[in-house]
């Protein structure tokens, strides 16, 4: 895949303040976000990085920036979280999904959080927002491969509504319909913020 620069789309921005005040921007990512991708993954714990890609690594592998930021808002979507009350602007969190080739209207899913701002909800609001962006895309299922030990992250897919159908090696498979996840976000109005984010 070759991409170039920005998308349609990519210019949305989504301002949030979390519970404990501080003021989170939501955005699309693009091909220009890699140096913020390599320093939020720097930011990450070795623990922390290998529960978001199933392996561990001291300096990052450019062949993962490059896999990371070959978006193209159509057969891989990603968004970021940037933290606002700090000067220097730090990427906090990102999602990904990718379009399967053989399977169109399904995609894989992946996310991440820094350490220092895990367990704040940024993680559904950025799934929210995914979702709907993959829906408009013409993809309908997501599925994620997630680690047995990463229970915070078995948690979030759960809260979606998501199913389990297979497992790996070291964890589970599931699988999210993402009309089903939307209508459970609006059931739960958890987080509260989650349900603005829901576009008409």
């Amino acid at each position: 895949m070759i991409v170039q620069g920005p998308y349609i789309g990519s210019d949305r921005k989504h301002r949030i303040v979390l519970d404990n005040g501080d003021p989170v921007l939501l955005r699309p990512a693009t091909i220009f976000d890699r140096h913020l991708f390599a320093r939020g993954i720097e930011e990450l714990s070795g623990r922390s990085r290998y529960l978001r890609f199933h392996f561990g690594f001291e300096k990052v592998p450019l062949r993962l920036l490059d896999r990371l930021t070959a978006i193209d808002g159509c057969n891989h979507l990603s968004w970021g979280a940037i933290h606002e009350g700090k000067a220097c602007l730090p990427a906090v969190a990102a999602i990904h999904a990718l379009r399967r080739h053989d399977e169109p209207a399904s995609g894989d899913l992946a996310f991440g959080v820094t350490d220092n701002f895990q367990r704040r909800g940024i993680a559904s609001l950025l799934l929210t927002v995914m979702l709907q962006d993959c829906l408009a895309a013409g993809i309908r299922t997501l599925h994620a491969h997630i680690l047995y030990e990463n229970i915070p992250a078995l948690r979030l897919v759960k809260s979606f509504a998501a199913e389990l159908i297979g497992s790996f090696e070291f964890g589970e498979i599931y699988a999210l319909s993402i009309p089903k996840a939307l209508a459970a976000i609006l059931a739960k109005d958890k987080p509260k913020a989650a349900t603005s984010l829901i576009w008409p």
